[in-house]
């Protein structure tokens, strides 16, 4: 009410005071809202570390809006300037990653794109981007559209050869099931309306289907007759 002068006069410091007086409690809104408070420029007095700080204790606490805003002031190249370990950003990023945080899993692709803080490695960049947009294709949450786009550009900085081991890493890593998603994400039988922006192309939902054959061999047989028969059909409507 003081940060927005609701039934009174806005008073910017006294809400500020209030929320350092939550974070000091260990109440994970108050490290977040204080945070935003030092980064928005209204305290003009106290470090932007310390809002760092701040966004970096709400994120231990599960606070996905500090998550968010975290990974959001990464990617948009203030990586350079953030007065907190890069490292705790990125296993920030990592745990994120997993839980299908579709922004933190964009922070922790480039890491390994671009080798922030890890050894550069554009394969497992490719096979985790692929895998989580596999798994958590159908959660809510997760901006499907967002990835999926960031995925065709890493495939088209690929050659064929570096391609074909990006697809067998995703293998050596996931389940049988990952490799089928992402034979029917290619067909445009799943995820549709999640991305919009992805072409149908067989030729790439093809080569899931004959890497998922490679490692899993006769136990895939039965899936992937299902899935050629689901073409069929699909073809003939």
């Amino acid at each position: 009410m003081y940060e927005d002068g609701l039934g009174g006069d806005r008073d910017i410091q006294k809400a500020a005071d209030m929320y350092k007086r939550a974070a000091d409690e260990g109440r994970s809104n108050g490290h977040f809202c204080y945070a935003c408070s030092v980064l928005a420029g209204h305290l003009p007095g106290v470090d932007r570390a310390v809002g760092f700080h701040h966004f970096l204790e709400a994120c231990k606490q599960g606070n996905q809006l500090s998550l968010t805003h975290l990974m959001r002031l990464y990617l948009e190249r203030d990586r350079d300037t953030i007065e907190v370990s890069q490292e705790e950003v990125l296993k920030l990023a990592m745990f994120g990653a997993k839980t299908g945080h579709t922004l933190s899993l964009l922070v922790h692709v480039a890491a390994y794109w671009r080798g922030d803080n890890y050894e550069q490695d554009r394969i497992m960049a490719y096979r985790d981007l692929a895998t989580h947009l596999a798994i958590h294709l159908e959660d809510p949450d997760f901006n499907a559209e967002a990835i999926v786009v960031h995925l065709e550009e890493l495939r088209a900085e690929f050659s064929e050869a570096e391609l074909d081991a990006a697809r067998e890493a995703v293998a050596e890593h996931a389940t049988f099931e990952v490799l089928l998603i992402l034979a029917h994400i290619y067909y445009r039988r799943m995820g549709r309306a999640q991305m919009p922006s992805l072409q149908p192309d067989e030729e790439e939902s093809d080569r899931w289907i004959e890497v998922s054959e490679q490692y899993y061999g006769i136990h895939s047989q039965r899936y992937v007759g299902m899935f050629e028969g689901r073409k069929l059909i699909s073809n003939a409507n």
